[in-house]
């Protein structure tokens, strides 16, 4: 078929619309669990019906002048009045909250100073991705690329769709949960899909193109956020449209690289013929011979395959299992720093959306740098030295902190190469693996890593015990806030 013509583009640029949407998906929960840009306690003696979150002269003597402590504390109340002397200067904690705005869970769910309820949606959107990649990888290697990719593109929506008609936040976060347990497979499963019908000088090429368009997805989310900034509206607005995918059952192809692995020969050769002739390609008369002669042989039946036998391949070779724990530390270390950068892009000083929009475009000169290094210096020279780079990056950032633009450069600098990383890490274990155990290895070593993505979302929780764990969380970002001004406001550290 020749290793990337019409045929192949075609298929390509199918899956490149699911891997933007999910890209969406992976990061939807960063704008819908966000801390709302004020809030302050109840001060039910005080309060208008219904409460609203401006205040009276009363606010001098219920609520703290200290903007931090006035969001999660008020003065006791003694007599049950709003007058001044019914105030003491005890602190007490809310019991509830008012909100400058109300377009996140947070506010609709009154989470108020419960940072741990807020960061722990981050926390079970990982812990699904994470359950699902145990056995993904396996269904996709029993089942087939195909069906597995259309079904974990197009169930999500459903799950998401109902996720937006929460009315608790325990069905939000159970909902959460099984959404991102279904989606887990469609970006790898795709992956691996697109690069088996690619030839292989032209897979570094398709990878960056995947990897660029996941970081399309994630500018997207930040501008479609801007624009829908309530988190019901945002929800339906994205998922609504991933139950057409459904459609793809009619359009896309199956890797003939996995049919073959499967003895199913007579498809694969009726695949080749298929795209030999949409390329226009001309097959010399012995092809045409050998694939005639796969399409008249009767499948072999082969010994019954398990979830467990696949598992036991990987588990019984030295080589593979060395691997495994490889990947699987590298999957950890990128998915802890990638993510973590994307999450606190939104407590960058300025602008939240441009902040996060701003730290998905950086990824993309890496995913172009990552065309030319991986042929040239190869895969391992790559993804070391692009981890080195990104360490040095955040490891020199807490002590340049006051230095203007220059932690903002580290921030960037950082997330460019452990982008490259990413990508690179990808492609790297689709070469490492075998075709019949291939996602199953991915799934295996993406469920261990993906301990560093559940992780990332509690990194802001960090900051609490010293401001240097969560340096990024004071850095100020290429944004102007909502006055015009690029200044740091001491609230915000």
């Amino acid at each position: 078929m020749g290793p990337a013509g019409k045929f192949q583009l075609r298929n390509f640029s199918l899956i490149l619309v699911p891997v933007i949407v999910m890209a969406m998906y992976n990061g939807q929960y960063i704008f819908n669990a966000a801390k709302p840009n004020n809030q302050r306690c109840m001060v039910r003696e005080c309060e208008n019906t219904p409460p609203v979150f401006k205040t009276g002269e009363w606010k001098t003597w219920a609520i703290p002048d200290d903007p931090q402590k006035a969001r999660c504390f008020r003065y006791a109340n003694q007599e049950g009045q709003c007058k001044k002397e019914s105030f003491s200067k005890d602190l007490m904690k809310c019991d509830s909250w008012l909100y400058e705005d109300y377009n996140s869970i947070v506010a609709e769910f009154d989470l108020g100073c419960q940072e741990w309820k807020r960061t722990l949606v981050g926390t079970i959107h990982g812990l699904g991705l994470m359950t699902a990649l145990a056995f993904i990888g396996t269904l996709s290697d029993l089942c087939g690329r195909r069906y597995t990719f259309i079904v974990t593109s197009s169930l999500p929506s459903v799950l998401g769709i109902v996720r937006g008609l929460s009315n608790s936040y325990y069905m939000y976060l159970a909902f959460e949960y099984l959404e991102a347990l279904v989606a887990s497979g469609s970006y790898s499963t795709g992956y691996i899909l697109a690069l088996e019908m690619i030839g292989v000088e032209k897979r570094v090429l398709a990878s960056s193109c995947l990897s660029c368009s996941f970081a399309i997805g994630q500018i997207l989310l930040a501008f479609l956020a801007w624009i829908l900034p309530y988190w019901r509206n945002l929800t339906f607005l994205l998922y609504t449209p991933g139950i057409l995918f459904v459609t793809y059952y009619f359009c896309l192809v199956e890797s003939v690289r996995w049919l073959v692995s499967q003895g199913r020969k007579k498809e694969a050769a009726d695949i080749i013929f298929k795209g030999a002739a949409v390329n226009k390609r001309t097959l010399p008369p012995d092809t045409i011979a050998y694939l005639e002669t796969m399409s008249s042989v009767v499948p072999i039946k082969t010994r019954k395959k398990s979830i467990m036998t696949e598992t036991k391949i990987i588990f019984r070779s030295r080589i593979l299992f060395s691997r495994l724990i490889v990947i699987s530390f590298w999957f950890a270390a990128v998915t802890f720093i990638y993510y973590g950068l994307s999450i606190n892009a939104v407590s960058l000083t300025g602008n939240q959306y441009l902040n996060y929009a701003l730290l998905s475009v950086i990824e993309i000169p890496g995913y172009i740098i990552n065309i030319f290094t991986l042929d040239h210096f190869g895969r391992k020279k790559t993804i070391t030295s692009s981890y080195l780079i990104s360490a040095t990056a955040l490891t020199i950032m807490p002590f340049i902190i006051n230095m203007g633009p220059f932690p903002t450069i580290m921030v960037l600098v950082a997330k460019m190469f452990i982008s490259i990383v990413f990508s690179a890490t990808y492609l790297y274990v689709t070469e490492l693996t075998p075709t019949e155990v291939r996602h199953t290895m991915m799934g295996l070593s993406l469920f261990i890593g993906r301990l560093g993505k559940s992780s990332a979302p509690l990194s802001p929780l960090l900051v609490v015990a010293s401001n240097a764990l969560s340096t990024i969380r004071r850095v100020q970002c290429c944004s102007l806030d909502r006055s015009g001004t690029n200044s740091l406001d001491p609230g915000d550290t």
